[in-house]
C-alpha cells in the first residue's frame, strides 16, 4: 500500500502521510524505487525504540526534534545524516534475494535541509541498485523546546 500520497513538483514529490487522498477511490499499490523511497521514509520517521518487539528499528531523527536538539540548520543536517546511515543499514538488512534491483537501496543522499521556526524539511534522494533515483521532500513539524 502507498502510505504517503504525494504532489509532484517538477522532479520532486512532496509527501503527505495518508493511505488515501481525499476524493480518491482507495489505496494504491507501490513498487520499484517509489516503494524503496516509502520504506526509507517510514524508517526515517519511526522513532527508534518505539516498536515494542523491534527496538532497533527506526532512527533518532524525530527524537532529536522532539527533545529540542534542533536549534540550527547544522543540527538538523547532522541529525538527518546520522539517521540516513541507520536507515540505509536497516534497508540493506531487510532485503531478500528475491527483491528486484529497483527495490534495493544503493545510495541515500540528503540534498538539502531547511529549518524555519517549528518546521523543517529534508530534500532526499534515494538510488536503487537498478540505477533508478527518486528525489522527494519530507516536511517535518515539531515543537520548539526553549
Amino acid at each position: 500500500m502507498l502510505a504517503f500520497q504525494g504532489a509532484v513538483v517538477g522532479r520532486n514529490v512532496e509527501v503527505v502521510q495518508a493511505l488515501t487522498d481525499p476524493g480518491s477511490p482507495g489505496g494504491f499499490v507501490v513498487t520499484g524505487v517509489n516503494k524503496l523511497a516509502q520504506r526509507l521514509l517510514i524508517l526515517l520517521l519511526t522513532e527508534r525504540g518505539s516498536l515494542r518487539y523491534l527496538p532497533e528499528v527506526g532512527t533518532f531523527l524525530i527524537t532529536d526534534a522532539r527533545l529540542g536538539l534542533w536549534r540550527t540548520l547544522a543540527d538538523v543536517q547532522q541529525s538527518a545524516h546520522s539517521a540516513l546511515l541507520d536507515v540505509r543499514r536497516q534497508l540493506v538488512l531487510a532485503e531478500s534475494e528475491d527483491d528486484p534491483a529497483d527495490e534495493k537501496v544503493d545510495n541515500i543522499e540528503l540534498l538539502s535541509a531547511t529549518l524555519q521556526g517549528d518546521r523543517a524539511s529534508l530534500h532526499l534522494q534515494v538510488s536503487s541498485l537498478a540505477g533508478d533515483t527518486r528525489a522527494f521532500i519530507a516536511p517535518l513539524s515539531f515543537v520548539v523546546q526553549e
